[in-house]
This record gives structure tokens, sequence and C-alpha cells, in this order.
């Protein structure tokens, strides 16, 4: 990524299971770029030397209540990235407890509209 190209926060994502004909493998690979963003958020960042299910497992231990679900979308997007096998409707609708998870646990400073700024009640949070 270019030095003048801005990184997208959590909270500019759309929600990948809103809208009328959603695909299956989109909401993969949207889940994927969110749990991404959500972790760096969350101060655990990707590894260059990384997996997407290594670094999805790795999240898991540090947030055990949705390892499952991590794991899971790990191995659905290797798949998907890897070995081109689509996910299933049933696969892709299964991540959205993970969506709205993740949306529950944002943290305070990746929010824009919040009462306080990145130098008040967000750091004094850390």
């Amino acid at each position: 990524m270019g030095e003048t190209e801005r990184r997208l926060t959590f909270e500019e994502l759309s929600n990948p299971f809103q809208g009328e004909r959603r695909n299956p493998d989109r909401v993969v690979r949207q889940m994927f770029q969110a749990a991404e963003i959500w972790g760096k958020e969350h101060r655990v960042s990707r590894k260059e030397d990384e997996t997407p299910e290594e670094y999805l497992k790795r999240l898991g231990r540090k947030y055990s209540e949705m390892a499952n679900l991590m794991t899971q979308l790990g191995w659905t997007y290797s798949r998907l990235a890897y070995a081109n096998k689509s996910a299933t409707a049933d696969e892709a609708e299964s991540l959205r407890a993970l969506w709205d998870w993740m949306c529950r646990n944002r943290p305070v400073s990746a929010t824009p509209h919040s009462a306080t700024n990145s130098s008040g009640a967000a750091r004094a949070a850390r």
C-alpha cells in the first residue's frame, strides 16, 4: 500500500450481510477483511508470514468466545483464496454471529462519532 492510501477502519466497512443477493464468496472475503481490520484495531495485527488460518486462530485464542467462528472463517477463506473452492450459503451465513460480535466489540477509539476524541476517554481506557 502506498503512503498516500488511507487504510479503512472497521467503522467504515459495510455490513456483508445486507443487500438482496449476497454472494457467499463475497461475504467470506469481506468477513476476512473485517476480521483483519478489527484485529488490528484491537492490537492484534496479522504478521507478514502468517496465513489467514494462522492469524484467525491466534485472534481466536485472544477472544476465545469467538474462537470457533474465527477458525471457521480462516478455513473457509483459505479454501476460497488458495484452493479456489467456493463457500456455501450456509457457511457464509454462519459467520453472521461473528460480524455481530465484532460490531458489539468495536474499539472505542475506532468510533468516529463518539462523544470523546482519541486524546480523551479512549486513551484513558487503555
